[in-house]
């Protein structure tokens, strides 16, 4: 059986400013290479913010995202919804909602967001 891997890049609220608010994940993105480094799969979704729904001029610079991008968005679980079906399709997973500690693999969240873990 031929590896796999799933590359993710999470893009998130920002300002320019000395006093740093909470951040939000605006953008999820994720690409699925084989052992080639070839890209099998895409993956990308907009999401929208909640605590701080208006998008700054400084993170627009920073990372292209526009107001327009993120208002009609889905939500955070929303699109960690769409992202675990994908996930789930590419790699044979039945289920990739959080697990008991028990288990081998899990959505582990961190800091910056949800991780994949695995234990193997």
């Amino acid at each position: 059986m031929e590896k796999a891997f799933i590359l993710y890049d999470l893009e998130a609220t920002c300002w320019r400013t000395s006093r740093p608010k909470r951040v939000e994940i605006i953008e999820v993105g994720a690409v699925k290479v084989n052992e080639q480094l070839e890209v099998v799969s895409e993956f990308c979704a907009f999401v929208r913010p909640m605590m701080h729904p208006v998008i700054s001029k400084f993170c627009t610079s920073l990372t292209s995202i526009r107001q327009s991008d993120v208002d009609g968005a889905f939500l955070f679980d929303e699109v960690m919804e769409d992202y675990e079906d994908w996930m789930g399709v590419l790699m044979g997973i039945t289920s990739c909602l959080p697990t008991p500690i028990q288990s081998s693999k899990s959505w582990r969240t961190t800091k910056t967001g949800w991780v994949w873990a695995s234990k193997r």
